[in-house]
């Protein structure tokens, strides 16, 4: 509108853009290779003056046309552009990044970095700098070569010899303090292997040989830059393969180096939570601006909510736990009809309730389902996805010239995995997706690395567990809670499915207006309840659900300890509580029992008597809250309910999700 000319170009990766089954850039395997420099020019003046916008698409076209390498030609534009839209590794990664730009003796006052989804940088970063090579490896490429070049079969039996070494000292893992020998080694294989390869272009071994030849020249590249932020382990895997790892633990030093190529860089993302911890290992400095942006969408229009009475916790995986989580899928969906994505910690509990919601609930709510299945290819994940958002450009009242029957409503959930590629990344804009319920706290499953990672910080006088585990499992949560609301117009709700979040340490790394408009709820089974006995609405029940405090002297009780404690009040009441159920729960340092029990046989005064009954044997705090009264409790020192806290029964917390979706 203003003039301004500005040449953008996408670089795609290799293996996505080339027109060949197999990537083999040389001019015997490939027709676009042969010949490719004399026609390439050609290529380049027609997109500069008949383009702008370099994207994909067009560079295809244009590499098809010419008979040139798409992706060089993409390299190629990108001189001529202003704008270049690519992949972190093109920036960072110590061989890919783009030397035309970034080599020795080239400016930095020239670029600025705009760097996007900077959260996922942290792990990318980690794994750019790191290396790893199989002792197996080594066997297998030694029997391989035997017969073509005994000096490189020698130097590669020396190097097994060395890892074999390494082997004894291990367990299952192991950190290692010196791997000189190992390198020395490596060191001497290095330039065999590329002479076998400058003088054997025949050879029948030779694509082995050179694949080994990119691990051992990466492995050495990064053992240069070894210092107290890397960590060096072998381990056993399970499939008995021995690993040596040069692991950059903290890659802040690597990744500002690269930074360091700008003259600016700009890092941005919706979950930089908590800013120093990404500050601090992506290479930031104390004087760097930190910026904390309103969202641009309107609060008013995501309804947050929280059941306090589920959790995806190891100890508590049971059929309880997945009856509980797919009635609160059930109790959602059926709601408002619409599309809704539902996350799990881990494709194994996701089975467990997917079962359970399409057993018990998928026909009720006129719902039908899509899986996660591990490893989809790009083609199962776009069609995944096109279940979402339909086909918006296809309008069949013009083409078919009749009256087309409605069909009823429905429901589309989706059971996909927290971390997983439809939690983050994806774009289902308007009625596309409605809802997100996310089960669990994300946390990354327990591994060596991961324990790795909570050692070295905790040496460093940080919290391990924070840095290893719970900030990159609530990234993922905020990743999977932000699909929902992608354009100003979009209307749904999220729910977190896990007592956890109601913690401190996770409340913390909420972002301001998730705190203020956090709904919590409370849905608690009766004991020995099936989720198809779950009270529908205007079902002659009522819900008593008494809020009990353990005072300190039983904080050293377990959970099961307070579980028989409270059971024998419950026993001493029961025989007068006529046709009722009771159930409790454990959490957050308060026992939480919920009595339901037939309208005609229970009123108030017997409810209290309840309480009452708590309190004078072993004289504890306890309150009832209903979605019929609510009732202080007696002790005056019972303290209140905190605004944030505030407990509201089943009912009004679906009841919730109806009104925010009307």
């Amino acid at each position: 509108e203003r003039g301004l000319h500005f040449k953008t170009v996408v670089l795609t990766a290799r293996d996505k853009i080339c027109f060949m089954e197999e990537s083999e850039c040389n001019p015997d395997s490939c027709p676009y290779a042969k010949g490719h420099f004399d026609r390439i020019n050609d290529a380049i003046f027609e997109l500069m003056t008949t383009k702008e916008h370099y994207s994909r698409e067009e560079i295809e076209a244009c590499a098809q046309k010419y008979k040139v390498c798409p992706f060089e030609l993409g390299l190629d534009m990108s001189l001529f552009s202003d704008g270049i839209l690519c992949d972190y590794n093109y920036v960072f990664d110590p061989h890919v990044y783009l030397r035309r730009f970034f080599g020795e003796g080239a400016g930095r006052e020239q670029y600025l970095f705009l760097i996007d989804e900077a959260h996922n940088l942290l792990e990318r970063g980690r794994e750019m700098y790191s290396a790893q090579l199989y002792k197996e490896d080594f066997l297998t490429l030694k029997k391989t070569v035997k017969a073509f070049s005994p000096r490189m079969e020698k130097l590669l039996d020396k190097c097994n010899r060395e890892l074999l070494f390494l082997k004894r000292e291990c367990g299952d893992w192991c950190i290692v303090e010196e791997i000189d020998a190992f390198v020395q080694a490596l060191l001497r294989l290095s330039p065999c292997m590329e002479d076998y390869l400058e003088n054997h272009d025949d050879s029948p071994v030779r694509r082995e040989i050179l694949d080994f030849y990119f691990e051992i020249s990466h492995f050495l590249q990064i053992y240069e830059l070894l210092d107290q932020k890397y960590v060096v382990y072998t381990k056993l895997d399970e499939d008995g393969r021995f690993l040596l790892r040069l692991f950059n633990v903290d890659p802040s030093t690597n990744l500002k180096e690269c930074l360091q190529r700008s003259v600016s860089s700009v890092l941005f993302s919706a979950t930089l939570l908590p800013i120093q911890y990404y500050k601090k290992l992506l290479g930031g400095e104390a004087e760097d601006y930190e910026v904390y942006a309103k969202s641009v969408f309107s609060p008013e229009k995501k309804g947050l909510f929280l059941a306090e009475d589920v959790t995806s916790r190891y100890t508590r995986r049971s059929d309880r736990e997945y009856d509980k989580i797919a009635n609160y899928i059930h109790q959602t969906v059926s709601q408002l009809h619409g599309n809704y994505m539902v996350f799990f910690p881990s494709h194994v509990f996701l089975q467990q309730v997917y079962e359970r919601y399409l057993r018990c609930y998928a026909v009720k709510d006129s719902a039908e389902c899509l899986v996660q299945t591990e490893h989809m290819d790009e083609a199962e994940r776009e069609a995944f996805l096109q279940r979402f958002e339909g086909n918006p450009g296809m309008n069949l009242s013009d083409r078919i010239h009749m009256e087309i029957e409605v069909e009823e409503e429905s429901s589309l959930v989706g059971f996909c995995v927290l971390g997983g590629i439809f939690s983050e990344g994806i774009d289902l804009k308007e009625d596309s997706l409605i809802g997100a319920l996310i089960v669990g706290t994300g946390l990354p499953q327990v591994c060596t690395e991961r324990e790795i990672i909570r050692g070295y910080f905790e040496e460093n006088g940080e919290n391990g567990f924070d840095y290893a585990y719970r900030y990159p499992g609530m990234n993922k949560v905020l990743q999977a809670a932000g699909r929902v609301i992608r354009t100003a117009d979009d209307v749904g709700i999220v729910a977190l499915l896990d007592d956890r979040f109601l913690t401190p340490g996770y409340r913390r790394l909420f972002p301001r207006e998730v705190l203020e408009r956090l709904v919590i709820g409370l849905c608690v089974y009766p004991s020995g309840a099936q989720p198809r006995d779950f009270p529908a609405v205007g079902r002659q029940q009522l819900f008593w659900i008494l809020r009990v405090r353990i005072p300190g002297r039983f904080e050293n009780f377990g959970d099961s300890q307070k579980i028989r404690m409270m059971d024998d009040m419950v026993q001493r009441c029961k025989p007068d509580l006529t046709d009722t159920e009771i159930g409790m729960s454990v959490f957050g340092g308060s026992l939480f029992v919920l009595a339901v029990v037939d309208m005609e046989n229970c009123d108030l005064i017997l409810a209290e008597g309840f309480v009452k009954l708590i309190q004078d044997e072993i004289r504890i705090c306890c309150e009832i809250i209903s979605c019929v009264v609510d009732v202080a409790g007696v002790e005056a020192d019972a303290q209140p309910v905190r605004k944030t806290d505030t407990v509201i029964d089943c009912s009004q917390f679906f009841k919730a999700f109806a009104d925010f979706g009307a």
